[in-house]
């Protein structure tokens, strides 16, 4: 996610910022007080090129590390000690309810596949492949994963679901090319598109 959200402590909520040093740009993940007492501070002071995130808890937090070939790690904020568990990834990560991380994985013949990571265990599973070329989802409460193409949006549950299935098409409304999407806790979607 790259917006704004609350950190597990709920004291404070994290963003990604760009910061601009000299000729330089910086991209870090920050925390800000929720009660605005302070400017806030890096979270990893010394890690740069965060794009997306995902905390795992108060202490851990699964990022997405913008590069050439782009890398998952799990970064330890008591430590500032990160730990690369995956590369060629999209820029979605998310956590199941089961507290394991899902995200894409991409490969150079254009299959990409959703893969679940226990944090705890250190073990992956595919669950399914993802919509054709499409790397962004969001993650109901009962674990089901929301994607969107073109104009509709298709859920898949791999315990009810053998394949995607397609639950809402927003094209009546004008709504077409979905990039985004967003779940609150309690399964209100968030879409972004053209």
């Amino acid at each position: 996610k790259r917006q704004p959200m609350r950190m597990p402590d709920y004291y404070n909520f994290s963003a990604v910022r760009m910061e601009f040093q000299g000729r330089d740009t910086l991209i870090r993940l920050w925390q800000f007080p929720v009660d605005r007492v302070t400017n806030g501070r890096p979270i990893f002071k010394y890690m740069p090129n965060i794009g997306y995130y995902c905390w795992l808890n108060s202490n851990q937090v699964a990022v997405h590390l913008n590069a050439n070939v782009p890398k998952l790690a799990i970064g330890d904020v008591r430590t500032d000690q990160f730990k690369q568990i995956d590369q060629n990834i999209g820029r979605c990560i998310r956590q199941l309810p089961s507290g394991n991380l899902v995200y894409v994985k991409k490969t150079n013949f254009g299959l990409w596949q959703f893969i679940e990571y226990n944090p705890i265990s250190q073990q992956t599973d595919i669950i399914t492949s993802t919509l054709p070329e499409v790397e962004d989802f969001g993650v109901l409460s009962d674990g089901t994963l929301i994607m969107g193409s073109g104009s509709k949006l298709y859920k898949f549950n791999r315990v009810t679901d053998s394949e995607w299935a397609e639950i809402a098409d927003f094209r009546f409304y004008g709504i077409n090319n979905i990039t985004r999407i967003a779940v609150s806790k309690t399964n209100k979607i968030a879409i972004v598109a053209n």
